[in-house]
């Protein structure tokens, strides 16, 4: 019985070499990549760093009670997690990086209200500012991340990098806010984060422009502000 040899596949795997040099980024690409990533770690950086400084915020602007002082906290998350569908729509709407560096400008300019906050009602105030402009941060820089890496290695890194570093704002937040708070004042904490809305700010021109071509031009309003009342309503109730 003749034996024939098989051929071999039409798509050998890349050497791992080569699928290195397709997965490393160029310039423009880092540029765009350091800016959402920036924007990111400002985002996650706030969720951690407020909840640590929270005694010695209760203690200068004089809290009433611990239960009004949570909302430090609370008015920031609120408008992060219910308003996240509605500005993804918006995203589409009005373009990927205008809402990027709108939301990001919002966040800074909100970050140093919070900075310079007299009064409990103030802080919240900004604080609510803030959670708004993360929601507006947060489906634009995914939108762009996607948009602007092609679906392949450099994609899968590209968002991996961001997930790392959203997580390690968390991580530093929670750290770095004891030392910065205990060696300095509450108020630094929130300056951090005007710097680092100033920095991604500084690299928003270098995003690109990008548009939905989708045909659907309506947003869910309605659904924005049930989702918020739902939230609002189930963070009495705990």
């Amino acid at each position: 019985m003749a034996v024939t040899e098989s051929s071999p596949p039409a798509h050998a795997a890349a050497p791992p070499g080569d699928a290195a040099g397709v997965a490393a980024f160029a310039a423009r690409e880092w540029l765009v990549l350091i800016t959402l990533c920036c924007a990111t770690f400002m985002c996650g950086l706030d969720f951690s760093v407020v909840t640590v400084a929270l005694p010695e915020i209760g203690t200068a602007l004089g809290f009433s009670s611990a239960g009004s002082l949570q909302w430090v906290a609370t008015a920031s998350l609120l408008p992060s997690a219910s308003l996240l569908p509605l500005f993804a729509r918006v995203a589409d709407l009005i373009g990927r990086k205008r809402l990027f560096t709108l939301g990001v400008a919002v966040f800074t300019l909100f970050s140093l209200g919070a900075a310079l906050a007299d009064s409990p009602g103030v802080l919240i105030a900004t604080r609510v500012g803030q959670g708004t402009a993360a929601a507006m941060i947060a489906p634009a820089a995914i939108a762009l991340l996607t948009g602007y890496f092609r679906e392949g290695p450099k994609r899968a890194r590209a968002l991996g990098l961001n997930g790392a570093v959203m997580s390690l704002g968390f991580v530093l937040g929670a750290l770095g806010g004891g030392v910065v708070t205990s060696g300095l004042s509450w108020r630094w904490t929130m300056v951090v984060l005007c710097v680092m809305g100033a920095l991604a700010l500084a690299g928003a021109p270098a995003l690109p422009s990008i548009e939905e071509s989708g045909t659907a031009r309506r947003m869910d309003v309605p659904g924005a502000v049930l989702a918020t009342c739902c939230l609002l309503y189930t963070s009495r109730c705990v």
